[in-house]
């Protein structure tokens, strides 16, 4: 009998050492999973996030030659002699998320005021 109770137990150590060993090689495994989906979301996920970005918000529009050679006919040239004290303003802005040499742009603001039309002009 005792031999039997022996054996049983030592039957049932086995199991529990296999079944401790398919536990840890699970758990490694999953692991291994994680770091995976990690390293595919940084090289594929954020390029990605970054591409559909520039392309949804920053894309502007493609004008053809013909538009623009009628916005040009149609403009008015005017020419404004500024003086030295006129109030100037700049107003920094993101033109896209992935451009290497300049990712932003400035805006600058003259305001003025003209004799000619008696009006405050920016």
């Amino acid at each position: 009998m005792q031999d039997e109770a022996k054996a049983k137990a030592d039957d049932l150590d086995v199991s529990d050492r296999l079944n401790n060993i398919g536990v840890i090689a699970k758990k490694i495994k999953s692991n291994n999973m994680k770091k995976m989906g990690y390293i595919i979301g940084l090289l594929l996920g954020i390029p990605l996030l970054i591409f559909c970005i520039n392309f949804l918000f920053f894309r502007g529009n493609n004008p053809t030659e013909t538009q623009v050679k009628e916005y040009i006919n149609q403009s008015i040239i005017d020419t404004i002699k500024l003086s030295p004290n006129v109030e100037r303003s700049s107003t920094q802005y993101i033109v896209g998320l992935s451009r290497r040499s300049q990712p932003s742009a400035f805006l600058y603001k003259y305001f003025f005021y003209s004799e000619k039309y008696k009006n405050i002009f920016l």
